[in-house]
């Protein structure tokens, strides 16, 4: 008896880690390939919206995959599907912003 009950809960286990991996997947399947590569997109952590030096209208964004900024208007700005901000954020020598997801009225 012992055994099963053992084997239950290490399936149980197994099935909600996977399905929180497989939701975790799934919940931002809606980025834009062309912008996001499958890969370079994720919910922003901090967002400060500011003008710069010259008084364009500027984004810095933390995302996990790390620290950017740039002006709004070299930024694609994309509707946002969850209510929440995004960003796809490249890097080659320095950080930049691709895509920004915005949620409405954000």
């Amino acid at each position: 008896m012992k055994l099963w009950f053992d084997i239950v809960i290490g399936i149980s286990a197994a099935l909600v880690i996977i399905g929180g991996i497989v939701s975790q997947a799934r919940s931002h399947d809606w980025y834009d390939h062309e912008c996001c590569s499958d890969k370079d997109c994720a919910p922003v952590e901090e967002v400060k919206f500011f003008q710069d030096e010259e008084g364009n209208a500027s984004v810095s964004v933390r995302t996990k995959f790390g620290f950017a900024e740039g002006q709004l208007k070299h930024i694609s700005i994309r509707p946002s599907k969850d209510d929440e901000y995004h960003a796809c954020i490249i890097t080659y020598h320095a950080a930049f912003i691709r895509c920004l997801y915005v949620p409405a009225g954000g």
